[in-house]
């Protein structure tokens, strides 16, 4: 396996239009990367690059220190699943998973068991015998799945391979991507628009967002220590609430609700600078504190509009003021329609974010 590093790369296609600007990053040998974002905001041109599929316009893309801008695919030695399967409709499943063995010169009996292990992992096995056009569109994307994986390149590439399949087959498949990736030490690529994925797969994840990296970090960095709006907003679900607030002083912000201010303690301190200045106020649904009555002021009153039941939990819609924001609270907890509840917000779960930069504030 190979460490990939990419250095101040650029793709700008026919025209002047800018698809990746600047970027730059490192995925160790044997470490599962994840570039997670929106659909057009790059991350689909950086994997073409990496592959050999796309020119990369400016910049260096380096396997083993060694530079591979000019490389064809197969001299980078690289496995690709993709969205769009692209299987061979007049090979058998079994065919289609053996062809890169086959184009490899390996022995017909290594190919046999090799073909048969990745299809049990697949569920595949049931449908080697047939061909492409019988079979479902997740069923096809298992197949060119299980091509990539099949081999031992010096780098993994997935894009999307998932994205076909009904939710239940895309957990079980989760776990089995990343088993395959633990037991070939793989270094390991894997392009999403889906958190979930990026999040239970991947060791580290990079946001992407209009062409740019907006941050790379584990997901305990990116979940609680977000560098700007961007990404503290695309990460959870319910998103991230946002609110415009004050700063008071450097270790505390304030609410105005209606004629009151509620005010919160942060857990660290912002630039003196900052001091009188509006700023926005980021707190994640499930660190709300629901009280049923205002005990402090250090807790804002809001109007329940919507209760959505989820078994153990529920997503409460709330009005403060004029801001619509979602709360995860607890079953029992008494959050009625039409009910006025307080919100506190402790300081170890306030972000807050420039208000024109829209960077964070708070280390």
């Amino acid at each position: 396996m190979s460490r990939v590093d990419a250095k101040n790369i650029w793709k700008i296609y026919a025209g002047g239009v800018l698809a990746v600007k600047e970027v730059s990053f490192h995925c160790e040998d044997g470490e599962f990367l994840a570039i997670l974002g929106p659909s057009g905001c790059g991350k689909s041109s950086t994997l073409r690059m990496i592959a050999g599929l796309e020119d990369i316009t400016k910049g260096e893309l380096l396997f083993d220190g060694k530079l591979v801008n000019k490389l064809s695919p197969r001299e980078r030695n690289i496995a690709l699943a993709f969205e769009t399967y692209a299987l061979y409709a007049p090979l058998t499943i079994y065919e289609n998973i053996a062809f890169p063995l086959e184009a490899g010169g390996m022995k017909r009996k290594q190919i046999d068991e090799k073909v048969k292990q990745i299809a049990d992992m697949l569920d595949l096995t049931d449908v080697l015998n047939r061909k492409p056009s019988h079979l479902s569109g997740g069923q096809q994307q298992r197949v060119s799945l299980a091509r990539a994986l099949i081999r031992e390149p010096n780098v993994f590439l997935l894009d999307e391979p998932l994205s076909h399949m009904d939710q239940r087959v895309r957990v079980l498949l989760r776990a089995r991507i990343r088993r395959i990736h633990d037991e070939l030490k793989a270094t390991t690529i894997y392009v999403t628009h889906d958190q979930e994925e990026a999040v239970s797969l991947a060791d580290r994840i990079i946001v992407m967002h209009l062409g740019e990296i907006q941050q790379t970090g584990t997901v305990d960095e990116l979940w609680n220590h977000p560098k700007n709006i961007f990404v503290a907003g695309f990460l959870g679900e319910p998103a991230m609430n946002f609110l415009e607030t004050k700063i008071e002083k450097p270790t505390q912000i304030s609410l105005t609700t209606g004629e009151k201010k509620a005010t919160f303690e942060l857990r660290g301190k912002v630039d003196e600078k900052y001091v009188g200045c509006e700023a926005i106020l980021g707190i994640r649904p499930e660190r709300i504190v629901v009280l049923a009555d205002k005990r402090d002021e250090q807790s804002a009153p809001s109007l329940v509009e919507v209760v959505e039941p989820l078994g153990e939990t529920k997503i409460v819609t709330v009005k403060l003021d004029d801001v619509e924001l979602k709360v995860v609270s607890l079953r029992e907890v008494d959050t009625a329609v039409g009910k006025t509840i307080y919100l506190k917000f402790k300081p170890e779960d306030i972000h807050l974010f420039d208000k024109q930069t829209e960077k964070a504030l708070l280390a």
